[in-house]
């Protein structure tokens, strides 16, 4: 034992074990006092969440739970005892240091000093490493008794470190008999095949106490069948992993819960790690999905004479190898990681990532044997299943109540038998092609022909847009049954507005949603054709002088009284330049008002002629004073009453602004984009739930307030309206613009779902009252415009028109022009604009968030317009709303602003 002693010689040098720590006592005991041996017990525990985190934490750091409760330990004592940095306790050891000795019954303990010297700059993770390497280096000469030990330091009468002790249990129910393996050797996973019938060794499942399946997906319905044969204190385990990892990598219990959406693979089991990296090898957010990276001790080495093939698949990540899996998962809220299907496996409709096999998956959990999703054309994703008592209305109420609406199949084929090749699979080739055309026929609609005016030209518009031959779509089908989706919707909704000349403000998209056929349509638009009839239209009043406008008033006002007097907040330079033939312009309403008049005039070369009738801004700002407001007049005061015009919002401000201080209109600001996919599934949600981009867009920013203020539910904003509700100022150049309090009381308790219908229906009641002047809404509360509460902060959304190609100024091409940066002047201070060009390739969405310089700092600006970009991404990324976030359910307290990185660095410091 020389080695031991010498071991044990060295460590405990310079080391004080006759001096207790300084722990927080109570009381003391004196130097000749014998102890009672009674002693206060206190226990709790972890709960089910932080205990998986603490064995994912320990596997991170290539350690064992042991070890990484021991460090927690050693931390807590430095705490404890005011920084005490040499800390040395007392351990129990199993003493069988010799395998022989491992199954001999007999007193083998053996007590050890443990002795660990903390330095206080050391992170965590260095604390760790240091407890582990101690714990592997005494384990080594763990066997050397304690009193050979104390005999080293013969002036030590008392050693203290056996005060303090550290006991560390691991327990755990082995079973080698009754533990089955399906996708081993005892049953095997065939993919979507897999039957248990009550004949196979029912003695044997009957008394089976654990059972693991791997090697496939496992679905619900196989779940709830191998529950009717098991005892009903089965454990049944969901385990994951490729054989570069060996076997198994990660590993989940299926409950009861589970058995309702998707069964997750789990997590990472000791001594793995996982990664979840997109197509830019960057980690994704909770809830996106993702390529699986797998590292830890069961990674391979390679592939047998393909360097090739494994450099392809291994990588270095922070210091760690890691497999690249070629498979797509995501990960919840809790950890847990979801099984989506093969990278290779997906398809792009309308922007949004589809795995195909996730559509399979649910239409098995229906009462079909067989069934494969194919992408057709652009547009399509179309279904074949395997069945004969099942109809395609069922199967698509099936997947309504389980899948996102991008991803329901716009046509079930139901076949007797799918096609198979000669090795057993489905063959793809071999699949009949879908009819489109019998789309109507098939869920019970027959052929009625147009039968009015009307009628005819809407059913020509569908068949235009649906790329239809005539005859083929019926009045009474419905527009989503016969191939139709949400995007084709709306561009179907902008041509009614082209060819009939109405705008949103006359009749909005929502009655056509609800009721979508030719029928319903064509009765809608002539209903709004003959009210525009019995409207009295305003007439030329040939004055050359008058009253200022409502709007012109306001903007006066606002100027003079919010802002400083060497400040122009509202004259907007605008440059235009022409190169190569080209003019460039931003699209506004009165810019392509002008511009249309201005390329006619060019073109004819000669003034354009306006005839002595014609409606002139003047006219429009006296017939506006004779308008009866009393109605809007009454509708403002039932919305403000009892609202608090001084309270402001208690915004992450840097500084603050009193009373008397005027605004300087200096700003900062920060910009982002939404991806393709965010973009169109913020679209599809718009048009799936009946709102405006402006209404889901202005829900959105309502709960980034909501969160931002702690929780303030009486929310007061001001919001931008075009304000042109007369069709005789439709094309009209002119100052127009109303700004108007939107006010919206939030129930936390629920859902964005709930939120959205609350602000549909706010804007809708605000619509016919925008005319109602702001001046007029503050006089009626007896307040003056200075210091209100709401104009601090303000809403957009800037829908792009299509461009204007025809306009043609003598070969100067007219095109729109989205502007790089957005202007800079904090008329609010704190304005958040969507920006939308329906006719951009990328079709992406824009936010811009402007925050004044008064208030504001650029980085919290810019921190900010993260926390929206990431609030976004839960509302809108299909992946996260799978993953258990079901917008119609989960209550907006579940929303979080905290980014990624903030909630890894929370993590950490809970260790």
């Amino acid at each position: 034992m020389t080695a031991a002693s010498a071991f044990w010689l060295d460590y405990l040098r310079d080391c004080k074990i006759d001096q207790p720590l300084p722990l927080p006592c109570d009381r003391h005991r004196i130097s000749d006092q014998y102890r009672t041996g009674r002693g206060t017990r206190t226990t709790f525990n972890f709960g089910q969440d932080l205990s998986r985190a603490f064995l994912t934490h320990a596997s991170t750091n290539n350690t064992i739970p042991e070890h990484l409760a021991l460090a927690s330990y050693f931390v807590f004592l430095f705490k404890l005892t005011n920084g005490e940095k040499d800390l040395c306790i007392g351990i129990n050891t199993d003493g069988r240091c010799k395998t022989e000795l491992v199954s001999v019954i007999g007193m083998f303990a053996n007590a050890i000093p443990l002795r660990c010297q903390l330095n206080p700059s050391w992170s965590f993770a260095r604390v760790i490493e240091e407890v582990h390497q101690m714990a592997v280096d005494t384990s080594t000469y763990s066997y050397f008794p304690l009193q050979r030990i104390l005999a080293q330091h013969p002036l030590v009468s008392k050693p203290a470190f056996l005060d303090t002790s550290f006991q560390f249990y691991a327990t755990s129910t082995q079973s080698t008999v009754k533990e089955v393996v399906l996708g081993g050797a005892s049953l095997c996973l065939v993919p979507y095949s897999i039957q248990i019938g009550p004949d196979e060794i029912p003695h044997q499942l009957c008394s089976m106490r654990s059972l693991c399946a791997g090697g496939d997906t496992v679905s619900s319905k196989l779940v709830e069948r191998i529950k009717t044969i098991v005892n009903s204190d089965c454990l049944i385990w969901n385990a994951y992993g490729p054989a570069e990892t060996t076997i198994f990598s990660t590993c989940h219990r299926i409950n009861q819960t589970d058995l309702k959406s998707m069964i997750p693979i789990g997590r990472p089991l000791p001594n793995y790690r996982c990664l979840i990296h997109d197509e830019f090898e960057q980690p994704v957010f909770v809830g996106q999905a993702g390529e699986l990276l797998i590292g830890g001790v069961g990674v391979f080495v390679g592939y047998l004479n393909r360097d090739d093939l494994t450099s392809k698949v291994l990588v270095e990540v922070n210091g760690f190898k890691y497999y690249w899996t070629g498979d797509l998962v995501r990960m919840d809220s809790s950890g847990l990681i979801f099984y989506v299907g093969r990278k290779d496996n997906q398809v792009k409709i309308h922007g949004q990532r589809i795995e195909i096999g996730e559509i399979e998956r649910c239409l098995l959990d229906s009462h079909i044997s067989g069934c494969v999703a194919v992408k057709y054309g652009d547009d399509h994703l179309v279904a074949y299943v395997q069945g004969s008592d099942i109809s395609e209305e069922d199967l698509r109420t099936h997947c309504r109540a389980r899948l996102p609406p991008f991803m329901i199949p716009s046509i079930f084929v139901v076949l007797n038998n799918l096609p198979l090749n000669a090795n057993g699979k489905v063959d793809r080739k071999r699949l009949p092609s879908p009819d489109f055309y019998s789309l109507g026929d098939s869920i019970g609609n027959i052929y009625n022909s147009p039968s009015t005016e009307m009628e005819e030209r809407v059913h020509g518009l569908w068949c235009e847009i649906l790329k239809v031959p005539e005859k083929k779509i019926s009045t009474t089908a419905t527009f989503f049954t016969i191939g139709g989706h949400s995007l084709l919707f709306i561009k179907l909704y902008h041509l009614y507005q082209s060819l009939f000349s109405f705008d949103s403000r006359s009749l909005t998209i929502t009655p056509f949603l609800q009721q979508a056929t030719i029928v319903e349509h064509a009765k809608l638009l002539e209903g709004i054709r003959h009210a525009d009839k019995q409207l009295k239209a305003w007439q030329s009043l040939h004055i050359t002088e008058g009253i200022a406008s409502f709007p012109q008033e306001r903007i006066y006002l606002d100027e003079q009284v919010r802002f400083s007097n060497r400040t122009v907040v509202y004259n907007e330079f605008k440059a235009f330049t022409i190169t190569t033939g080209s003019l460039s312009v931003e699209h506004r309403s009165s810019f392509r008002t002008f511009f249309d008049d201005f390329c006619i005039a060019y073109n004819a070369d000669k003034p354009l002629e306006i005839g002595n009738n014609s409606l002139q801004y003047i006219d429009y700002s006296t017939h506006e004073r004779l308008v009866d407001m009393t109605k809007s007049g009454d509708f403002w005061r039932a919305e403000l009453d009892g609202y608090n015009f001084e309270k402001h919002l208690s915004l992450p401000v840097d500084r603050c602004r009193s009373k008397t201080d005027q605004r300087s209109s200096a700003a900062y600001s920060a910009r982002f984009s939404l991806n393709s996919d965010l973009s169109k599934s913020f679209l599809a949600y718009a048009s799936s739930h009946n709102v405006t981009p402006f209404q889901l867009g202005l829900a959105t920013f309502y709960v980034l307030l909501f969160k931002l203020s702690n929780g303030e539910i009486d929310l007061c904003i001001s919001c931008v309206d075009a304000n042109r509700y007369r069709p005789e100022i439709e094309d009209f150049v002119g100052m127009f613009i109303a700004t108007l309090p939107y006010r919206v009381q939030i129930d936390p308790s629920r859902s964005f779902d709930h939120l959205v219908e609350q602000v549909r229906d706010k804007c809708l009641s605000i619509l016919e009252h925008t005319h109602y002047p702001l001046q007029r809404i503050l006089a009626d509360s007896h307040k003056q415009q200075v210091n209100i509460n709401f104009l601090d902060i303000s809403f957009d959304f800037v829908n792009f028109l299509p461009a204007a190609s025809q306009l043609n100024c003598d070969g100067a091409i007219m095109e729109p022009l989205v502007p790089d940066q957005w202007n800079e002047t904090a008329k609010f201070d704190f304005m958040l604009t969507f920006q939308y060009d329906t006719f951009l390739e990328d079709k992406t969405i824009s936010c811009f968030l402007v925050c004044s310089r008064d208030l504001y700092n650029e980085a919290t600006v810019v921190k900010i317009a993260r926390r929206f970009e990431y609030l976004l991404f839960q509302v809108f990324s299909p992946t996260y709303a799978k993953n258990g976030n079901n917008r119609s359910e989960v209550p907006l307290t579940r929303l979080t602003l905290i980014l990624q990185e903030e909630a890894a660095e929370i993590e950490m410091m809970n260790f």
